[in-house]
């Protein structure tokens, strides 16, 4: 993932994300952001796949899969320098 994308201007960071300048009150938020809209298919399907394995179903799934899918966007910031 790569902190090129990411402004920072007058205390904020903004991230073009899907076409759309975005604001945000802090850089963690805009690199998971970005992570996530640089790979967010393949995140999902972590999950999905995850869910899967355990046997997860409906709405605990769904829940499962938007904090794991969350996590690994978070990770994807950890090798930014």
């Amino acid at each position: 993932m790569s902190n090129e994308r990411i402004v920072e201007a007058f205390g904020k960071f903004m991230a073009e994300i899907e076409g759309k300048i975005v604001h945000f009150d802090s850089l963690t938020d805009a690199e998971t952001a970005v992570a996530l809209a640089e790979g967010q298919e393949e995140m999902e399907a972590r999950a999905d796949a995850y869910c899967e394995a355990r046997g997860l179903e409906g709405k605990n799934a769904k829940a499962k899969t938007r904090i794991i899918t969350d996590f690994l966007a978070y990770e994807a910031t950890l090798t930014v320098e």
